[in-house]
């Protein structure tokens, strides 16, 4: 008996550390999606004052 409950508390040990993992693979991915853009095709979009198709809204 005392045996089966030392496993458990290894695995909710393991558990927990695979939690915390994952917990933090979501938020560096969440901030570097934030901080970065989002860089799928490889490519990163150009900014607005270098695109061509841009409009230009006249100021008064």
């Amino acid at each position: 008996m005392e045996n089966e409950h030392h496993k458990n508390k290894e695995y909710q040990t393991v558990r927990l550390f695979a939690t915390l993992g994952v917990l933090t693979l979501i938020a560096v991915l969440l901030f570097r999606v934030v901080l970065f853009g989002p860089n799928w095709g490889g490519k990163n979009r150009s900014p607005a004052e270098n695109s061509s198709d841009t409009v230009e809204v006249p100021r008064n």
